[in-house]
């Protein structure tokens, strides 16, 4: 549970909030309820529901905001530099490649001079168009995946 401390605006987590009023020669109680809060001077803070951010960027808790008498977490939204904006498409990219080149492995078979295939064309068509998925536009983060040839 998160308690706001009405004095000073700080937000803590329950223990953190118990130690705050013993130091301060506050009473002692058993369950923590919103009565007691009250007659504490601090307030329950319930929880926002987390936002929606981009890759690019992060959220952050904020100050509790009242609304209709009750306070709630609030977020901040911040866009990485441009360094962190490298470090996660390379991350992607590194993903995407890893992906990929499991896919080759589980069919370099299909290219074996002895493999039994009658589609072995299909195959390297299909292992070609994975290696060539860096070259697609969207790379690393939209890209299309070529079919699997059957059989």
């Amino acid at each position: 549970m998160k308690i706001r401390i009405r004095s000073t605006g700080q937000v803590v987590y329950e223990e953190a909030f118990r130690q705050y009023i013993q130091q301060n020669n506050g009473p002692s109680w058993g369950q923590t309820t919103a009565e007691i809060l009250n007659q504490l001077n601090a307030d329950v803070v319930f929880d926002s529901p987390y936002p929606d951010f981009t890759r690019y960027q992060v959220a952050s808790e904020g100050p509790a905001v009242e609304q209709n008498g009750q306070w709630y977490t609030s977020y901040i939204i911040t866009d990485v530099d441009a360094d962190a904006r490298t470090a996660i498409d390379n991350a992607e990219a590194t993903s995407v490649r890893q992906a990929r080149n499991d896919k080759l492995t589980k069919c370099d078979w299909t290219q074996t001079s002895d493999c039994p295939l009658t589609n072995k064309t299909e195959w390297a068509t299909y292992r070609q168009a994975l290696r060539d998925l860096t070259k697609q536009n969207g790379f690393p983060w939209s890209i299309t995946w070529p079919d699997e040839p059957k059989g």
